[in-house]
């Protein structure tokens, strides 16, 4: 069995092109089942001029699902079977888990900043919040991309880091998946701002976890401080990944 995903593993823009080895469509003797999990376009669907590729591709897929319960209405537009969208796997492991991984910074009193997209807005937000609050910001880098607001940068961050900064920071404000992910994950106090074209990541995780009043969107800004019921978001996670633990078993089990 091949189990692909998950992630933006279907944007041609992130993997350079629709990739076959992504659904699986490679030969090999002993191939019995392709499974996708959590398999993510970053938005809810692909632009037209990918329908005949996506088309013939996902038919290399015996058991579908995706990350965006937006993106379930495109799939089903090319596949005959079930999709059903599940939880990202990095609710798989619990905090205990992930801090086992994670590198902590010394720094401990800080807004930490990390960017998929360059935003305006989150930039202005940020300084307010670090003049009011008196806390310093952290910026860690997604690639090449950063700010540019004169925010101090760590630029040598990697996945570890990246753990550790979002555990100790003070508050979280990004336009990023994993970063959100991660501060429900961490219980912090954060605020996600819309991306431009690829917002559905966002809105769907905060609504399974019934955090919508966590996405700002152009002047709409939320608040931070607001009071967060994270007992009830957990329990929100585990069931969540009970459904999407079941997709699994359902597949791998004989």
């Amino acid at each position: 069995y091949y189990i692909v995903g998950s992630d933006q593993i279907w944007n041609p823009n992130i993997t350079c092109g629709m990739r076959k080895a992504y659904f699986g469509a490679f030969p090999n003797r002993r191939k019995e089942k392709v499974i996708s999990y959590a398999a993510s376009f970053g938005g809810a669907s692909l632009p037209p001029r990918y329908d005949q590729e996506f088309s013939r591709l996902i038919k290399h897929v015996d058991a579908v699902s995706v990350r965006e319960e937006a993106a379930v209405p495109y799939v089903k537009r090319f596949y005959e079977g079930e999709v059903v969208s599940v939880l990202d796997p990095v609710f798989f492991l619990g905090r205990d888990s992930w801090q086992k991984l994670e590198r902590l910074p010394k720094k401990e009193r800080y807004i930490l900043v990390y960017i998929t997209e360059p935003n305006l807005s989150l930039n202005d937000y940020v300084k307010k919040l670090s003049e009011k609050t008196g806390f310093e910001v952290v910026e860690i880098r997604s690639g090449g991309l950063s700010t540019k607001a004169g925010f101090p940068l760590d630029s040598t961050a990697g996945p570890a880091e990246f753990l550790g900064y979002v555990h100790r920071a003070k508050y979280v404000v990004t336009n990023s998946f994993h970063a959100v992910a991660f501060s429900i994950i961490f219980r912090k106090r954060f605020l996600a701002f819309a991306h431009s074209n690829l917002s559905a990541r966002l809105m769907n995780i905060l609504q399974i976890h019934g955090l919508e009043d966590r996405i700002c969107k152009e002047s709409e800004i939320g608040d931070i401080d607001a009071y967060v019921d994270w007992e009830q978001v957990e329990q929100k996670t585990a069931e969540a990944v009970e459904q999407s633990a079941a997709f699994l078993l359902k597949h791998i089990s004989g």
